[in-house]
């Protein structure tokens, strides 16, 4: 599969049953398949997907810094691939697949950054990765094994899971640290 995330289920670690799916609603959706304006814009299809995800959207991404390509960025849990979007579709030269890892508490996270790989044109992607604070806590984990040069979340006036940038700067030393 071209896009295992976020078309496939067990990929994404959800208990999603598609066998309790009506054969008639996937019908039906197919069948408007032909009439759907596929052209919109990039950030208010994804800020959407995000909002019937559950996850938030009020992020201030203008507070993000230019990243060269040739920095690397990881991104926290709880947007998704939010941050990660906007900075590749923003910043020339930037790809999915070489400069951004995306850290995902949930399945509802691990499936909003497929639709954003699949939105970027990065198939195969394999970016995002299932971490939570509990998993970043632990030295061994592979992202923390890893050098950054920013570390990107959401701010904890926002619903951020990181109250302390002291503690991501322990963790990740050397990265400049932002939490929008």
């Amino acid at each position: 599969m071209l896009h295992p995330v976020p078309f496939d289920a067990r990929a994404l670690g959800a208990d999603l049953r598609l066998d309790r799916l009506p054969p008639a609603a996937a019908e039906g959706w197919l069948r408007a398949l032909p009439e759907l304006d596929l052209h919109g814009d990039s950030v208010e299809y994804v800020t959407a997907q995000a909002r019937l995800l559950g996850l938030p959207t009020r992020l201030a991404r203008s507070d993000l810094h230019v990243v060269k390509p040739h920095q690397k960025v990881l991104e926290l849990p709880g947007t998704g691939g939010q941050l990660a979007h906007h900075l590749v579709s923003t910043q020339p030269g930037l790809t999915l697949q070489d400069n951004v890892a995306v850290a995902c508490r949930s399945w509802q996270e691990l499936a909003l950054a497929g639709v954003v790989a699949l939105e970027l044109g990065a198939p195969n992607a394999d970016f995002a990765s299932r971490a939570d604070l509990d998993d970043l806590r632990d030295a061994a984990h592979p992202l923390r094994q890893r050098s950054f040069d920013f570390v990107v979340g959401l701010d904890p006036g926002k619903g951020g899971l990181f109250r302390a940038a002291d503690q991501l700067e322990i963790w990740f030393s050397g990265a400049k640290i932002l939490l929008v």
